[in-house]
């Protein structure tokens, strides 16, 4: 599938990717038809007799402590399992999986909460239809799901290395370390432009889409430059916490498109413009600091110390060079000086220099784009 061919405004939007629900009743279970499909069915009989469980098999009476299906079609994924309370009385518990592509196809569009809830309704049919298991999900809850939006880029994707790194600086320490997103499950790194932070109940992923879908197969037309944002909120604990509910039917597409825009205006939109002051205020002191000590050759001193704070910290002290001189002609200049001595900044040169990249500019595509989405979502974001 060719990407100019779809609608524009199901790929740029706030959606749901990939979801895990809980909360199923089991009504009926069809055990002579899941036998039959073995491929796709794995039944596994409880170790210990005495140990109690909802479903025996039907000609052995052997009790069953799994049943996993593994469709990969129409879902992803089903468990039926059975636990001991503690009292000897079995209980019973269902995980249902579901992506985009298992609807789609591909995963290029996500889908919104409405999409979505239909979908819910024709896989559990399908699961009756095609495996005999008659699930109610009345008091379906949400264990984990995927929050993203597409941003169509104006530059190559590996172009964005540093501003990509920038920005995921700027999420909270919680979410740990920052580190390179594989995307293709070790089997394909996507780019050392692809990055991901994530602790054990939350995630931010930022990564090259359209590198993914061409690596599984989908023709994208030459040219097109795809950032994929994703949060993940990835227990059911978590996801009470940000919805004050886990219940499935408490959820809405404007509860999902807030919660992800307003994370956007917290840890982006809020912390660039932060990061920007901060960053003036300490490249102002960081000239002082150099034209005391050589009127000559401050501008190569200042750089120099820019170039060892990025290094020792793996994320861009500034982005471009503009940001020195935009400190620079804010700064007093009694001796009117200031064009001269700007030139002389300018005329640094090094080969592939990375503060020449226009940086600031990639920086302000891909948050203003977030910010239009937002208030296209009707979140006041100012």
């Amino acid at each position: 599938m060719n990407i100019s061919n779809l609608e524009l405004n199901s790929i740029k939007r706030v959606g749901i990717d990939k979801l895990k629900l809980s909360g199923f009743a089991v009504e009926h279970i069809d055990m002579i038809k899941l036998q039959s499909m073995a491929k796709r069915v794995e039944i596994v009989q409880s170790p210990n007799s005495f140990i109690p469980c909802k479903r025996y098999m039907p000609e052995s009476g052997a009790g069953i402590s799994k049943i996993l299906i593994k469709d990969n079609e129409i879902f992803s994924d089903l468990l039926i399992g059975c636990a001991n309370s503690g009292n000897n009385m079995p209980i019973e518990y269902v995980y249902l999986s579901i992506c985009v592509s298992n609807a789609k196809g591909f995963n290029l569009e996500n889908m919104t909460y409405e999409e979505y809830d239909t979908y819910i309704h024709q896989v559990l049919e399908y699961i009756h239809s095609e495996y005999g298991i008659v699930l109610h999900n009345f008091y379906m809850k949400v264990d984990y799901i995927e929050i993203n939006t597409n941003i169509f880029l104006t530059n190559a994707f590996s172009q964005y290395n540093r501003v990509l790194r920038l920005l995921m600086s700027f999420f909270h320490n919680h979410l740990g370390k920052l580190n390179t997103y594989d995307k293709m499950r070790h089997k394909k790194i996507i780019h050392e432009e692809s990055f991901i932070r994530s602790n054990k109940s939350v995630g931010v992923i930022f990564y090259d889409k359209a590198e993914q879908l061409k690596n599984e197969g989908m023709e994208i037309e030459h040219g097109i430059e795809i950032l994929r944002i994703e949060l993940k909120l990835k227990n059911r604990k978590k996801i009470q916490s940000v919805f004050e509910s886990s219940f499935w039917k408490d959820l809405s597409q404007e509860k999902l498109a807030e919660y992800f825009n307003q994370q956007i205006y917290e840890n982006l939109l809020k912390k660039f413009n932060s990061w920007q002051l901060t960053r003036e205020k300490e490249l102002k002191r960081l000239i002082v600091e150099c034209r005391t000590k050589s009127k000559n050759t401050w501008h190569h001193k200042v750089m120099q110390e820019i170039r060892n704070k990025s290094e020792s910290g793996m994320i861009p002290y500034i982005l471009d060079i503009e940001q020195v001189c935009s400190a620079f002609k804010k700064m007093p200049d009694p001796h009117r000086n200031a064009q001269r001595a700007l030139k002389a900044l300018l005329s640094i040169s090094i080969e592939h220099d990375i503060y020449k990249n226009n940086d600031i500019a990639k920086v302000y595509e891909i948050l203003e784009t977030l910010n239009d989405y937002s208030k296209a979502t009707s979140y006041y974001t100012q």
